[in-house]
């Protein structure tokens, strides 16, 4: 099952990173944990963004042919070790992002973040 101190966020976030040098700009536009540890993610490079609307703001994805779709396979224990090097290099917790806040159940709802007693600061990390 998912580790629960990372979000598909997080597994979208590692795929940017590993695709940057190959492809400047691509995002992701779809996800799906695929059990076995996996996460297959699937993005393009989107030029268009939508001007008008309920997702205004958003990109407009090119066609499925477009040479820029491309498909990754994420392991879980990479997203972990990725979080564990931004931890280590910003000293913010990995689960809250440094807010101290976590989700509680719904999309508005928040309580103080566990892993780190709601300070932000990673557990371990030092503090002056």
């Amino acid at each position: 099952m998912l580790d629960p101190n990372f979000s598909i966020r997080d597994a979208a976030r590692y795929a940017e990173r590993q695709m940057a040098d190959e492809l400047p700009g691509w995002r992701v536009a779809w996800w799906q944990y695929a059990g076995d540890g996996r996460f297959v993610v699937k993005g393009a490079v989107s030029t268009r963004y939508r001007t008008r609307g309920p997702r205004k703001g958003q990109p407009h994805w090119p066609a499925q042919a477009d040479p820029t779709w491309r498909e990754v396979s994420i392991m879980n224990e990479d997203v972990v070790a990725m979080l564990v090097e931004e931890e280590a290099k910003s000293g913010k917790c990995a689960h809250c992002k440094g807010s101290g806040q976590q989700w509680a159940g719904s999309d508005t709802q928040t309580q103080g973040c566990l892993r780190c007693k709601a300070t932000g600061v990673a557990p371990g990390a030092r503090t002056t």
